[in-house]
């Protein structure tokens, strides 16, 4: 995993608002930028034409960079390309394997952009070797703002790392930790529960939590971080957490080769059913 700033170029809408992120996350980070445009390879047998379409498409494809390459450049930032043919998603994960942040985008209410980033926010999530930050459309309404939030229904201006207590947790905790500091937003970490269990599990679920807030201050003495248990079912509640917060950062639980298997029904529902950009963090 290298210091890089990743973002797949198609030239759709969502692209663009991926694009703005992955250059807001560049400049904060001092990091380069990679950008990557991928076409879909030919399916024609005779070689003549397939060339001709490569050709059309590797022109399209370096006319799409070079646009997406100057605002970047403009804000002082280093910027590379490539092109390359294949599965959009395959090629992103691959390259995920030397970048510290992949940043895709969603465009609408469940559904994401056609070329680049149909399909590719989930399994990329899923698959990619760094984390993973899907953007979401402007919202509308009062902006968020840096602060702690107003209650414990509100996380407006915060990002917010939701985890399960069933395994470790510092990876997804260290990762909004430091997208907190990085955006001087304060940090809550929330853990869904159901409204039964015991008060042994309760008082370990808060042991643990208090464990990772104060791991969370000690990298960042500065940062305003506190944690919340919320009773619930967790799809629901992460998905009503993400109306308000910044950003909601989920964790994966490693890769069994099956999409539904290495992100779990909750995360496939909050990136399906949620309107606030999802970080999503690969765990050890």
């Amino acid at each position: 995993m290298e210091d890089v700033v990743l973002v797949g170029i198609d030239g759709s809408p969502a692209a663009s608002r991926a694009l703005e992120v992955a250059i807001t996350e560049a400049c904060v980070r001092s990091w380069p930028l990679h950008l990557i445009s991928v076409f879909a390879p030919s399916l024609v047998i005779d070689p003549t034409v397939g060339s001709v379409y490569a050709g059309a498409q590797q022109h399209e494809s370096t006319m799409l960079l070079e646009e997406a390459a100057e605002p970047a450049i403009r804000r002082g930032l280093e910027v590379s390309t490539r092109i390359e043919s294949g599965e959009a998603h395959r090629v992103l994960a691959r390259h995920s394997a030397q970048a510290g942040l992949v940043v895709v985008g969603k465009h609408g209410r469940h559904t994401v952009s056609d070329r680049v980033l149909g399909g590719v926010s989930s399994w990329l999530a899923a698959h990619a070797n760094c984390p993973v930050l899907i953007t979401a459309p402007a919202r509308e309404g009062r902006p968020s703002e840096p602060a702690v939030a107003a209650d414990d229904n509100d996380y407006g201006g915060s990002i917010v790392a939701a985890v399960d207590g069933k395994a470790q947790q510092c990876t997804t905790v260290r990762a909004a930790a430091q997208m907190a500091r990085l955006h001087s937003k304060p940090l809550v970490i929330v853990l869904v529960r159901g409204t039964s269990g015991d008060d042994r599990v309760l008082s370990g679920t808060e042991t643990m939590l208090e464990q990772l807030l104060q791991a969370a201050r000690q990298e960042h003495p500065d940062l305003v971080v506190k944690w919340q248990v919320r009773p619930g079912r967790a799809a629901k509640a992460l998905i009503g957490i993400s109306h308000s917060a910044d950003m909601l950062v989920l964790g994966t639980r490693g890769h069994s080769g099956l999409t539904g298997l290495v992100l779990g029904s909750v995360s496939q529902a909050v990136l399906l059913g949620g309107t606030s950009p999802v970080m999503v963090v690969p765990q050890p």
